[in-house]
């Protein structure tokens, strides 16, 4: 259930890894003042679409491989899924090292 009374605590507690919590509280502590608004609504969306979307397929595919043994067939590695991920981390990277060379 996703409450409609979020606040910064609970946005950071239903976000789903130690490093996604610091980096919202990172964004929002350090934001402008004219833009903490849109940092906290795009935290919040985050942890929205975690709470009624991702979480409840992890669960989904937890519970199915606990009682199978085998994942769920759309989480099995293909030749098209491994390429797809090459290519996101490329992409990551090449993003990186924009990043690094933009400070």
């Amino acid at each position: 259930m996703v409450s409609s009374d979020w606040s910064i605590d609970t946005i950071v507690h239903a976000l789903p890894s130690p490093e996604m919590r610091q980096q919202a509280l990172r964004e929002i502590h350090l934001a402008p003042v004219n833009e903490l608004q849109a940092a906290v609504d795009r935290w919040r969306a985050v942890a929205v679409e975690w709470t009624l979307t991702t979480a409840p397929r992890i669960e989904e595919a937890r519970a199915h491989a606990e009682a199978t043994g085998e994942l769920p067939a759309q989480y099995e590695e293909t030749p098209q899924s491994v390429a797809a991920f090459d290519g996101w981390r490329q992409q990551m990277e090449t993003l990186r090292q924009q990043q690094r060379g933009a400070a």
